[in-house]
């Protein structure tokens, strides 16, 4: 809990977190969410490296012991790539590192228990993995951006997914008709 944490100057060196916390040999601090209140209408979304996703109530981490909470079973060589706060209505990005990407509401994932694995989020295919996930906010962008440095911007918008193939009105045929004729003259 932050008011235990030591207050220290502006200017001081701080302290290393693993004095702060009792962490096991293998244990790793991966995120830190500033939450003020443990309800049941908000929830953690974790995903790991592999492709899994969990999904858990909030209210589920309010008391926390002194040797800590498990918050999530890992298998061997997965390990936790992002941590977010989710509530109702909220949709969540998963990216992986050969460019494939999922869209899905947090209510698509199943609500579960802190001591689960957790449930698949994205088929991945060979040595492919997890790079990033995100929480998707219609009114914001998203800047991919790949190994060599190109980017780009997206707009995540509504999220509606009705069809994958945009809509073509009447005047676009005739005009994508016209532009045809003339390449072939």
């Amino acid at each position: 809990k932050v008011y235990d944490l030591p207050l220290q100057s502006r200017t001081s060196k701080g302290r290393a977190l693993v004095n702060l916390l009792s962490l096991q040999e293998q244990e790793q601090v991966s995120n830190c969410l500033a939450v003020r209140e443990f309800n049941d209408d908000r929830f953690l979304i974790m995903a790991t490296r592999n492709g899994t996703v969990k999904k858990t109530a909030l209210s589920a981490y309010g008391r926390v012991l002194k040797g800590g909470l498990i918050a999530i079973n890992l298998d061997e060589g997965d390990g936790l790539i992002d941590v977010r706060i989710v509530s109702q209505g909220d949709d969540v990005m998963l990216s992986t590192s050969n460019g494939m990407a999922i869209r899905f509401s947090q209510q698509d994932a199943r609500n579960l228990g802190r001591k689960t694995r957790g449930v698949r989020g994205i088929t991945l295919k060979g040595d492919d993995g997890v790079v990033s996930m995100v929480v998707a906010d219609p009114e914001m962008t998203l800047l991919t951006v790949c190994e060599h440095g190109y980017g780009k911007r997206t707009r995540f918008g509504s999220g509606d997914t009705e069809s994958n193939e945009p809509e073509i009105s009447e005047s676009d045929e005739e005009l994508e008709a016209g532009e045809d004729a003339a390449d072939d003259s």
